[in-house]
């Protein structure tokens, strides 16, 4: 007998026919099996015994097996998309920073599932946007995956008087999240580097200008929405002590 697991069970209930019994004189009796037919059988192979006797006790046995497969894919939750920043160092820094994130969630019917992630925690994820994928797989090699994003800016300006206004940006790409008093504004700019000052400049809908000098650790900013309206303005007179936590 081979069956699937029971859902959410590290094996199943399994009902098998009796065996056929036979003799050469009448009053044989019903053959007892065990494990008996309607039982829970775990996961794997397990090989049941059946046995009958005849009116003057004379026995016989025979066996068979019952496989129960696990063909249940486990579950996996990743953590949430994660922002980081590099500490403002000149010359800019040109290879990411280490990232460390919580081990996925996993569950599964049968004991024994691992997680692996790629790239895994603590790695050094360099600037820019990276997908981290995790898999997890159980003891019969099913699988399930998820994924997240690592974002790392390598430049972060925060305003003095005020944690909630303060910008992101990728000094390569021109990738922004502005964060203004609870709103959030993304897009890509333009980008002016003069050794270690670098300027970003976004003048679509929404006006942006953000200065950031490295050497110096001081920078500056605005936004503009409309154009003409200013909604926040940005004036960092330390870099290397910004909490960096505008994210997306």
């Amino acid at each position: 007998v081979v069956k699937s697991n029971d859902l959410n069970q590290c094996g199943a209930v399994v009902t098998y026919p009796a065996p056929t019994v036979s003799d050469n004189c009448p009053g044989v009796g019903s053959p007892m099996c065990s494990p008996a037919s309607g039982t829970f059988f775990p996961k794997g192979t397990t090989t049941v015994t059946c046995q009958v006797s005849d009116a003057v006790g004379t026995q016989s046995s025979c066996t068979f097996t019952v496989k129960v497969n696990d063909t249940q894919s486990p579950t996996i939750v990743c953590p949430a998309n994660i922002t980081a920043a590099v500490p403002p160092v000149c010359p800019m820094n040109t290879v990411g920073i280490p990232v460390s994130f919580a081990t996925p969630t996993i569950s599964d019917n049968c004991t024994g599932a691992t997680v692996v992630c790629s790239p895994p925690s603590s790695s050094t994820f360099p600037i820019g946007t990276t997908t981290v994928t995790c898999t997890v797989t159980d003891t019969s090699s099913n699988i399930a995956t998820c994924t997240f994003k690592v974002r790392v800016y390598d430049v972060c300006v925060q305003d003095d008087t005020n944690p909630n206004v303060g910008v992101l940006f990728n000094s390569y790409t021109g990738e922004y999240v502005f964060c203004c008093n609870g709103q959030k504004y993304t897009g890509t700019g333009t980008l002016v580097k003069r050794g270690c000052t670098v300027t970003l400049n976004d003048n679509s809908t929404k006006r942006i200008t953000v200065t950031a000098d490295l050497s110096t650790k001081k920078g500056n900013g605005s936004i503009q929405s409309p154009p003409g309206t200013t909604l926040c303005t940005i004036t960092d007179r330390d870099l290397t002590n910004n909490a960096c936590n505008c994210s997306y």
